[in-house]
């Protein structure tokens, strides 16, 4: 989304000492500034005043039951936007991811929340890029339905670029209404300047379930325009063949799969989200075509009824196939096949 038309760019400044009133979450350590996250040394350290993290709740950190304590969260006015923080400048962990998507941040890590009115039902998406010289700022990003009380996590991210410890997220708003956004990290070391950039794209057509063979994947329906398009699916594998898969999760080669395509017009990031329904235990790859010898990319990392999540950075102008495939566990058909929703995010790299 970065350097793409129309979206919006704010500096949130990090300066513990220059605070401007606007503070996140009541964490008088943030405040608003006009320049350009570009100027200046890239690494926003000039300045700062490193904090001790605490938490806000009885015990040594927050629950992970959907509390965030968001007295004043930043309202982020429209989407897209782009916002350079640095979480080095909270003083506060108001919340903690899931165990589901960050089983290890059992820390008390700085964040920051931000607030967004959501229109209409749609699909809020969230990157996190490092901005200064840390070669590993592990980031962690999720969305809740509310932030003061018994708030439902929408969806979390940790690590979808492991590469870097750069986080990739899209998440399902099921109405209109006010939802939260968390960065985070994913331990208590992991706080530095960061690129956030959000955005929201109202609920996009369904696709139709996807094809058993193939040579007859069915083509995702995007939704929006621009630096950000969508497509949604839902499908199951339950009583398919097995007519393909990849060498990098081997088992996929004798399981039953479905097949999507999908149509680069220019260079983007595309990221795929599998989330299981019951006890399935998904693996999906992409591919050239069906004749490839070679998937470009080949996922599976969680156990049964995790939701899989794969940025693949820089594709090329092109049509792909997705193929949503299962985990081989000896025999047991509720983990080797099953229902499932598919998100394919593509995003200007």
């Amino acid at each position: 989304m970065r350097g793409g038309g129309g979206s919006r760019r704010t500096f949130l400044a990090v300066s513990f000492a220059f605070a401007f009133g606007l503070g996140a979450c009541g964490d008088d350590a943030t405040g608003i500034d006009g320049g350009d996250p570009g100027d200046g040394d890239p690494s926003m350290d000039g300045g700062l005043i490193e904090l001790d993290v605490t938490s806000r709740y009885a015990g040594d950190r927050p629950p992970r039951d959907g509390f965030c304590d968001a007295d004043d969260p930043m309202m982020l006015a429209a989407l897209p936007m782009t916002i350079s923080v640095d979480t080095r400048a909270s003083g506060v962990d108001h919340a903690r991811p899931s165990t589901a998507c960050s089983a290890a941040s059992d820390v008390v890590a700085p964040d920051f929340v931000f607030a967004f009115d959501a229109p209409t039902a749609g699909i809020l998406t969230m990157r996190a890029d490092r901005m200064g010289t840390d070669p590993w700022l592990d980031t962690v990003l999720y969305v809740r339905s509310s932030c003061g009380g018994d708030g439902a996590e929408l969806g979390c991210d940790d690590d979808a670029a492991s590469r870097n410890g750069a986080s990739r997220l899209s998440a399902e708003v099921p109405s209109p209404g006010t939802i939260y956004a968390i960065v985070d990290g994913f331990t208590s070391e992991d706080r530095g300047p960061m690129e956030v950039t959000l955005d929201f794209v109202p609920v996009p057509p369904l696709t139709p379930p996807g094809s058993d063979l193939c040579a007859d994947a069915v083509d995702l329906a995007f939704a929006g325009t621009g630096d950000t398009r969508i497509a949604h699916a839902e499908g199951d594998t339950t009583g398919l063949v097995s007519d393909s898969g990849c060498d990098g999760v081997p088992s996929t080669r004798r399981l039953p799969d479905q097949f999507y395509a999908f149509t680069l017009e220019d260079t983007r990031d595309v990221l795929i989200q599998v989330a299981p329904a019951g006890t399935y235990d998904p693996a999906f790859y992409v591919l050239a075509g069906c004749d490839a010898t070679e998937a470009i990319a080949c996922y599976d990392t969680g156990p049964p009824g995790y939701t899989e999540s794969l940025l693949v950075e820089g594709l090329a102008p092109g049509r792909y196939v997705l193929g949503v495939d299962a985990f081989e566990h000896g025999g047991i058909a509720a983990w080797e096949s099953g229902a499932y929703a598919l998100d394919v995010i593509a995003t200007r790299p």
